[in-house]
């Protein structure tokens, strides 16, 4: 083993890089060198200067430590490249090697060393060892064939390493929130506001086993990268995000050659990765309790104060810069949205493909898609049976939408209309014809606007109305099977303190909606929650209702639940009137006979002593809305539920 002293020069040197540009490779010499020497009485022995002296073998490599410079808009490693002498162990060239300055460096310290060596007279070695075969071609060509090389491992290098690791003085980086000034007070507070958000969804007690998402948040050039939710017994929690499929895989090799159980997701994850963990305040620097009090950043728990760590694929530890903030902010608080909508993705087997994109109020999209590989798979507008033989839709707002249909008359404009009045088609339905495909256009075009507007409400409600707003859900035996109800009940219906989210919502942020997303808001606002007999089925087009409340009627758009509706059903929603057109928005996914439906209107009207048409005010209200949801969900049998 060679045992050396290090000399910590080199520190200096390379911290002068962090304001300054680096050199070329050409100029190495005018920087500070890694100074080692030997410790006297430790290791190696005097150099005999008679003819049985053993050979001297020079000893070479390269090896990047954990050390960072941050004069680039990345954080950076440089390399650094080192020849021995043996058996002495004594170092003859050394040098400091930026990223871009790799090829060659080995072999081109080399050359500097024989004509100028760090210690000693210029000299030349019997033999030279490398580890690498690509560095060995180098090193020939460098030589001119003149000293024999060999490929074979380099332990003296290993353990020069080693000696170096140990010896480096600890950082400071975890001291601060604000990394050394490198990320903003405004990107920390939206750090712990969305890490908030994602700790009440709690998604790390839902997993089962490992659920690999597939991250894009283009805006921040994030683009195929695998995120991964830890579950609650592997210790931490939080979630990490890998590169790329195959880094995960990688590190998934890494697990099964240590012995760790998958099964239960990573536990001690070192490959590379950007990740969000939670930490008790007691684990935390002073420095950073300070900080978090002085700026008034909340958590909802004493061991929920969110740290952003970055590693490199060797397990290095990367100094943050306000980007990895800014990902792992915008991830966590769609995060939360997406685990409310999609639970049973972690908590039990499925095959449903669901790709879908969020956005916030500065229209940052994050995309996530279930499988990591289905991108391509996901149906925009098929409905998908569940394990259980529940209807449920899956929408990929941002997946491609078809083409569409054009119209298509059912004769030509002077022929016998179809219907068989007599008259001209151009004469009788084909305005009808025409207006009726305008509407079918219309409507992926609202849902798809609405769907958008949920998620931006959805993720409002999580960062400013917290637990309060949460409790949405006690509505509701399962969140997850009613959610095509659930998710607008809970921003146009539910009420916190006696407003809804969208009233909240128009409150701090309507001058950022245009026009007419304001007109569809406050569309959904007037609209209310009752109990709707199908009075007649369009299939693929249109369902005619009527409340049975209010005794209000409506013909409203809708492709999907006109495919699987039939005469006489009842079904729990809410439709919403916009631009004289009218639309389901929200719908329980169970449909009751006519029997089960009449008594839940025998119950509501007892419970507004209201024993002719209700006023629709009266059907707004919240407290209600959530009755008329609890007396649903007890007539649905409860094995369905």
């Amino acid at each position: 083993m060679v045992t050396v002293e290090i000399s910590w020069f080199w520190f200096a040197a390379l911290s002068a890089f962090e304001s300054a540009a680096p050199k070329p490779l050409s100029s190495h010499h005018d920087r500070q060198a890694l100074y080692v020497t030997r410790r006297p009485g430790r290791t190696g022995r005097r150099r005999s200067t008679d003819s049985t002296s053993p050979q001297r073998e020079w000893v070479g490599g390269m090896f990047v430590p954990p050390l960072y410079l941050l004069d680039r808009e990345e954080p950076y490693r440089p390399s650094l490249v080192a020849w021995l002498e043996l058996p002495e162990g004594t170092v003859v060239g050394q040098d400091v090697v930026m990223p871009e300055d790799v090829d060659g460096a080995v072999a081109h310290v080399l050359r500097e060393a024989l004509t100028q060596p760090a210690t000693g007279v210029p000299r030349r070695p019997d033999t030279i060892r490398v580890a690498d075969a690509a560095i060995a071609a180098e090193v020939r060509a460098a030589v001119r064939g003149t000293i024999p090389v060999t490929v074979a491992p380099t332990p003296e290098l290993d353990d020069l390493r080693d000696q170096l690791l140990e010896s480096m003085p600890p950082g400071d980086e975890d001291d601060s929130y604000f990394a050394g000034g490198r990320v903003s007070p405004a990107a920390v507070e939206r750090l712990f506001t969305a890490a908030r958000a994602l700790f009440a969804m709690k998604p790390w007690s839902l997993v089962s086993d490992i659920r690999l998402l597939r991250l894009d948040i283009p805006a921040l050039n994030v683009d195929g990268a695998c995120l991964v939710v830890r579950s609650q017994t592997s210790g931490r929690r939080g979630m990490f995000i890998f590169p790329t499929p195959d880094a995960f895989d990688a590190f998934m090799d890494m697990a099964m050659q240590q012995g760790d159980d998958i099964d239960s997701g990573p536990t001690d994850i070192t490959a590379g990765h950007l990740a969000l963990v939670y930490e008790r305040v007691t684990d935390l620097p002073r420095s950073k309790r300070r900080e978090a009090m002085t700026h008034g950043w909340r958590v909802d728990s004493p061991d929920a104060y969110p740290m952003v760590e970055c590693r490199d694929a060797d397990g290095a530890l990367r100094p943050v810069v306000e980007r990895d903030v800014e990902i792992v902010a915008a991830c966590a608080m769609s995060l939360g949205a997406f685990v409310l909508k999609h639970a049973s993705i972690f908590s039990s087997d499925t095959s449903t493909a669901v790709c879908e994109s969020y956005f916030d109020d500065d229209d940052l999209e994050v995309r996530f898609t279930f499988p990591c590989d289905a991108l391509s798979d996901v149906d925009a507008r098929a409905p998908v049976d569940d394990a259980d033989g529940d209807m449920e839709f899956d929408v990929a707002f941002d997946a491609e939408p078809p083409p569409p249909e054009p119209f298509r008359p059912r004769a030509t404009r002077n022929a016998p209309c179809p219907c068989g009045s007599g008259r001209k088609y151009k004469k009788c339905c084909l305005p009808a014809d025409e207006a009726k495909h305008a509407d079918r256009r219309q409507s992926p075009v609202i849902q798809e606007s609405d769907e958008r507007l949920v998620n931006r409400l959805t993720h409002f409600a999580i960062s400013e109305l917290g637990n309060a707003w949460e409790s949405f859900g006690d509505d509701f035996h399962s969140v997850r099977r009613a959610v095509s109800l659930a998710a607008p009940w809970s921003v146009y219906g539910f009420e916190v303190d006696g407003r809804s989210v969208v009233e909240a919502y128009l409150d701090r942020h309507g001058r950022r909606c245009t026009p007419e997303e304001r007109s569809w808001l406050n569309a959904q606002r007037a609209a209310w929650l009752s109990v709707w007999e199908v009075l007649a089925v369009d299939p693929g087009t249109t369902v005619t209702l009527r409340d049975l409340l209010s005794d209000e009627r409506r013909t409203v758009l809708e492709e999907r639940g006109s495919l699987i509706l039939a005469s006489g059903d009842a079904l729990l929603g809410r439709v919403v009137d916009h631009d004289g057109t009218s639309f389901l928005c929200g719908m329980h996914p169970h449909i009751l006979a006519p029997g089960g439906a009449a008594e839940i209107v025998r119950l509501a009207r007892e419970r507004l002593q209201c024993k002719k048409a209700v006023p629709s005010d009266r059907l707004r209200n919240a407290a209600f809305g959530s009755y008329l949801i609890r007396c649903w969900e007890e007539a649905v049998d409860p094995g369905d539920v």
